[in-house]
């Protein structure tokens, strides 16, 4: 699983790139129209090339989940307009918002335990420390083997970003899972990028 927002389709298309098969699932029919019509509306190098050719399919839920080894979520998590990063910070600071991530992340764990099926989930959204402990690790299910695995990209290049990081880090506390992550990436990025895991 791969959700369709902003950086989603350049992970997908890395991932299916290197022969993984992508189900791709996206609530949003303004963007899986994109993803259907093959190209984004947005300047990503490498997207609309790959797009063209890919054989990506855009699910539902409960497809997504009784055929995915390994569940990517890439969700938005928006911050306030006063912290868009080019004018100097209020004085009150805040959090970004993760109404969609828990709200995603409690739609899967539900359709897990429905299937009875045991995935990775691997939580590539941006949050701030300490935010997966208390935020969405208690709306999964215990059947779900979480790990933490953001992204380092920058909007334009993320193609790039996703296939040649200075560093991969995963976080989780399921050893198995962080394996099986890691050898995935493995046949994503060149071995000379480290895979940092933690806690």
């Amino acid at each position: 699983l791969v959700t369709f927002m902003t950086s989603g389709p350049a992970l997908a298309l890395a991932l299916e790139r290197v022969g993984h098969t992508i189900v791709g699932c996206e609530s949003s029919e303004t963007v899986r129209g994109f993803i259907s019509a093959r190209r984004v509306p947005y300047i990503e190098d490498g997207v609309p090339e790959l797009l063209a050719q890919t054989s990506i399919e855009v699910a539902y839920l409960p497809r997504v989940v009784a055929h995915a080894d390994i569940i990517f979520v890439v969700v938005q998590t928006p911050h306030a307009p006063e912290f868009e990063g080019s004018t100097p910070l209020p004085a009150t600071r805040r959090d970004f918002d993760y109404t969609a991530l828990v709200a995603a992340c409690r739609d899967l764990s539900a359709e897990v335990d429905r299937q009875g099926r045991a995935p990775i989930v691997c939580i590539v959204s941006t949050v701030l420390p300490g935010t997966v402990r208390r935020f969405v690790r208690p709306v999964l299910s215990p059947r779900v083997r979480l790990v933490y695995n953001p992204s380092f990209i920058a909007m334009g290049v993320a193609l790039a970003d996703y296939t040649d990081p200075e560093f991969v880090l995963l976080g989780g506390d399921d050893a198995e899972a962080l394996d099986t992550v890691t050898q995935m990436y493995h046949s994503l990025v060149p071995q000379s990028a480290p895979v940092a895991r933690t806690s």
